[in-house]
């Protein structure tokens, strides 16, 4: 951010995702890879000020923010399914253009 020291990620970015790209990558070139704990330690210690964006810049409508809340708290995985069904049909359809009559 331009305002201060902080490099921000984008929204819902996972360190632990960031990890197994890492891994990905170094196996690939059939090089030595660290652990997780060395990978976090490594991360801490040398890009304190690489962050997470806590929100997403972009607006949603409430369909989406309910779906997206359900999808968080429910536990049950075929539920779970089940919301994520329902908020790809949702995206799928708001994807469509509208026509005009």
């Amino acid at each position: 951010m331009p305002d201060c020291n902080t490099l921000l990620l984008p929204y819902r970015t996972r360190q632990c995702m960031i990890y197994i790209r890492y891994k990905e990558d170094m196996k690939e070139r059939s090089e030595e890879f660290l652990m997780p704990s060395a990978f976090y330690g490594m991360w801490k210690k040398y890009l304190p000020n690489l962050k997470v964006k806590k929100t997403n810049s972009f607006s949603k409508c409430t369909v989406c923010t309910s779906l997206e809340r359900q999808i968080e708290t429910t536990h049950d995985p075929v539920m779970r399914e089940k919301l994520r069904a329902e908020r790809r049909e949702h995206n799928s359809r708001q994807m469509y253009p509208k026509r005009l009559e």
